[in-house]
């Protein structure tokens, strides 16, 4: 529906525009249309990056936003404070993280308030921190791994929540925490009694203070 409706607008505009062409051909010189032509594509596709949709409306749930914005469901979700982050699969085989805005409902993400402030790997698990907005801010830590118990805490108490399906045999494993108002200088989580400096000192999820 999102690019449908963006597909049904440019029809209609382009009619228009055609009709304009028509019946005012003095007014509209080869140049001016080319130019309005050229313009229309242009407020397509900045409805795309600052869609349009969300000074008119509000999503009840985030299946019905996720629905119309990528023909998909949502797999997880973890819930900030004025975001949400999303997980759906486009196909099968293929995890997409996005976000939405949440205030009395929900609305589709705006691209320039996303930022991933992390990303590295350690023996072997991705680290990945991401932040909508200025206080919302989502751990995500995924790998494999061979332990039946796997615990990750930090200092902020955040809930790491199970963002795979375990039925699986690939001891593959996802998990992901809402943590607001991280302090970027200096945020560690503790992976069953292990801790890794992800952010400040070495910076680079390479410090490793075993408990």
């Amino acid at each position: 529906m999102f690019y449908m409706f963006r597909i049904l607008i440019f029809c209609i505009l382009l009619l228009v525009l055609i009709l304009l062409f028509r019946f005012y051909p003095k007014q509209f010189s080869k140049y001016r249309r080319v130019f309005c032509i050229i313009f229309v594509f242009i407020l397509l596709t900045v409805s795309v990056i600052f869609p349009i949709e969300n000074s008119i409306l509000k999503f009840s749930s985030v299946d019905n936003l996720c629905q119309y914005r990528y023909h998909s469901s949502i797999d997880y979700m973890i819930e900030g404070k004025n975001s949400c982050m999303l997980l759906y699969s486009a196909n099968k085989s293929t995890t997409s993280i996005t976000f939405c805005a949440k205030k009395d409902g929900y609305q589709i993400g705006n691209y320039f308030l996303q930022n991933t402030i992390y990303n590295g790997m350690w023996n072997g698990y991705s680290f990945r921190i991401y932040q909508y907005g200025n206080e919302d801010y989502y751990v995500l830590i995924s790998g494999f791994s061979d332990n039946e118990t796997f615990i990750i805490t930090d200092k902020y108490g955040s809930i790491f929540s199970n963002l795979y399906d375990n039925s699986s045999t690939d001891n593959y494993i996802r998990y992901g925490a809402f943590v607001p108002n991280l302090d970027e200088s200096n945020y560690s989580v503790v992976i069953n009694e292990t801790e890794i400096q992800v952010l400040g000192q070495s910076g680079d999820g390479s410090l490793i203070v075993t408990k």
